[in-house]
């Protein structure tokens, strides 16, 4: 096997494992393969003190043991195909995830600036300063 085929056997593996759910990050895919971050990272910029054959043997058994086709090029979709609800449209579950958590850190900072402000948000019609408590 030479760099390059190595490099992209690593990057085929990755890019299955993610497409398949069992990891997110290079760095939870050097967790499962019990592979120093780092030393993942080098091995799939072409580092070729990092694409040993030891790397490449627990790629391989990772990608037997996970049922992944590397040989398939095609990488398989993570969800099957979505219909859209009755209103005509389809939020995926991560992009539905990322508005709850952007609309969760809005409220959480708007309550900062407003505490740093003296404004109490439970009762907005209260406002809190230094001379004036209760």
């Amino acid at each position: 096997m030479t760099i390059e085929e190595k490099v992209a056997y690593v990057n085929r593996v990755y890019g299955l494992a993610c497409a398949k759910g069992l990891c997110n990050t290079r760095t939870e895919f050097a967790k499962i393969l019990d592979i120093n971050p780092t030393t993942l990272s080098g091995a799939m910029r072409s580092r070729t003190e990092y694409l040993t054959d030891r790397m490449i043997g627990r790629i391989k058994l990772f990608a037997s043991a996970n049922g992944l086709d590397v040989e398939n090029l095609r990488i398989p979709s993570p969800e099957p195909e979505q219909t859209p609800d009755a209103d005509g449209f389809y939020i995926p579950k991560e992009t539905a995830r990322m508005y709850t958590n952007m609309s969760e850190s809005i409220r959480l900072l708007s309550e900062t600036i407003a505490k740093m402000q003296g404004i109490t948000l439970a009762h907005p019609d209260i406002v809190r300063t230094d001379e004036k408590k209760g």
